[in-house]
């Protein structure tokens, strides 16, 4: 089972709608969260009934004049049901139907600004204290947790990384192993890590097995998009030995590698 959460920076072009039906055929996706989509409310039942068929969806258009976040998903697949939603975040209960899983799915999409941003961490912290379920929280915060995650720009002050720092403490949220694209968001001069994808301790408990890969936006957005899979395969692969010389300082070392270099068992001789 795959998810992806992308920024498109509007979805009105109809060369980002091919986009992103070819995003969700190369990935085999089950559900698609797009945020910053500036489609109007009264054009997005037409917009998905042409370019998504058979597609369920829900949005937050009538909370935000920005159509901020879109929420599309494949229901042969999942089910998803609407718990809260605000004009920063879709809040979610998601069924995989072929295991009947169920975990919870917040799709993020924070403001520009640290105060307006502060109604979303409140929210949050409020769902938290009522998630018993394994939970996922993802999205472009519009902020970063630490000061290493900017390259470029203004620095980062204490009060513009406090509230997220807060947020995620007081959830107990982690980020997803991941690979790809550090940095998320860039311009000619400013690199950011301003998406990520988390989850809390009941995942961890749960054995649901989770792994993002963010992948460059190439020309339809400035932001990475996360492909987030879950389910997939464990490959276990081949572990190189490895020797640290540090353990020859130890003071047993020479008695415990003779006793057992010179062990006398029982064997047969080899043929070459």
């Amino acid at each position: 089972m795959k998810i992806a959460c992308w920024n498109v920076r509007g979805f009105n072009k109809p060369l980002k709608q091919s986009n992103a039906q070819g995003l969700i055929k190369k990935h085999n996706l089950s559900i698609l969260g797009l945020l910053e989509v500036k489609v109007k409310a009264c054009l997005v039942d037409r917009m998905m009934a042409t370019n998504f068929p058979g597609m369920s969806f829900i949005h937050n258009f009538l909370l935000s004049d920005k159509s901020r976040v879109l929420l599309m998903w494949n229901n042969s697949v999942v089910n998803v049901d609407l718990l809260e939603m605000t004009d920063q975040v879709n809040h979610v209960n998601v069924v995989f139907l072929h295991s009947n899983r169920v975990f919870v799915i917040s799709f993020v999409y924070g403001l520009n600004s640290v105060v307006e941003r502060r109604p979303l961490w409140d929210f949050l912290m409020g769902c938290g204290d009522s998630v018993v379920l394994p939970w996922m929280v993802l999205g472009d915060f519009n902020c970063v947790r630490f000061p290493h995650e900017k390259m470029g720009g203004l620095l980062i002050r204490p009060r513009d990384i406090v509230d997220l720092g807060r947020c995620i403490s007081h959830l107990e949220l982690s980020d997803v192993n991941h690979v790809g694209c550090f940095f998320t968001w860039s311009t000619l001069a400013i690199s950011s890590k301003l998406d990520r994808v988390m989850d809390n301790h009941h995942w961890t408990q749960s054995n649901l097995d989770v792994f993002v890969d963010f992948l460059a936006p190439g020309c339809f957005s400035d932001h990475a998009y996360s492909v987030v899979s879950i389910f997939r395969d464990s490959v276990r692969r081949a572990t190189p030995f490895k020797f640290f010389n540090m353990w020859t300082l130890h003071p047993d070392y020479h008695s415990l590698v003779g006793d057992n270099w010179f062990y006398g068992g029982g064997g047969t001789h080899s043929l070459y």
